[in-house]
């Protein structure tokens, strides 16, 4: 799960009922002090501090797409991987 501080009441909700029906949670989170870090199994910590009023989401965007694609690297996509990778490399 993806949150941030000033989260949801139905995040927490959501987190309880995985958690009650055995689910692994991991979340991307850029405060370790909430209160829905009990429920993870691993925390990613990403910064959100920025000069402007609201929140960076450059680290969330960087962390977002390297997960993918390990995941994608898990998956039944080897073949299209392999292709994209001959593509990329001429």
């Amino acid at each position: 799960m993806f949150v941030f501080s000033r989260f949801y009441k139905i995040d927490l909700e959501y987190l309880k009922y995985a958690k009650k029906n055995g689910a692994q949670i991991y979340l991307v989170i850029n405060d370790v002090a909430s209160i829905l870090s009990s429920y993870a199994d691993d925390i990613l910590i990403v910064p959100t501090d920025s000069m402007n009023f609201c929140h960076s989401t450059t680290a969330l965007n960087v962390i977002t797409e390297y997960l993918l694609t390990l995941i994608s690297r898990k998956c039944e996509f080897k073949e299209r991987i392999d292709t994209r990778d001959q593509i990329t490399e001429d």
